[in-house]
């Protein structure tokens, strides 16, 4: 993952993660998911990492071990957060929360700065 992901890139990620949480909890399995998401992704970006999650997939790894050897481009915290979604808890629109109000307080701490300025 860069050392500076943008706020379009976090809100792009968080797409990603909660059509993700969406496909899961539908019933929808997991492979099926991310084909789905390679096929059709919040953002072009995605289809390369979604591919080689797949591909390590089909190799036998687990779904963490998968997300890491995909390359570089998911943090050590969303793998864990991806991984309580595959364990049943909501990883993933937990995610995605954080995500936006993360956004959020950016938003509102460069407006406020903006004003002082």
């Amino acid at each position: 993952m860069p050392w500076l992901v943008t706020p379009g890139q976090f809100a792009r990620r968080a797409e990603l993660y909660q059509q993700f949480a969406s496909l899961t909890a539908a019933g929808v399995p997991l492979l099926q998911a991310i084909e789905q998401l390679r096929r059709h992704p919040p953002h072009a970006s995605f289809r390369e990492p979604l591919r080689r999650l797949l591909a390590e997939l089909d190799a036998g790894t687990t779904f963490a071990e998968a997300v890491q050897r995909a390359g570089s481009w998911t943090s050590a915290f969303d793998v864990a957060l991806l991984d309580m979604e595959m364990s049943g808890m909501d990883g993933a629109a937990l995610v995605a929360s954080s995500v936006e109000q993360l956004l959020s307080s950016s938003v509102a701490s460069a407006s406020a700065q903006a004003r002082t300025t």
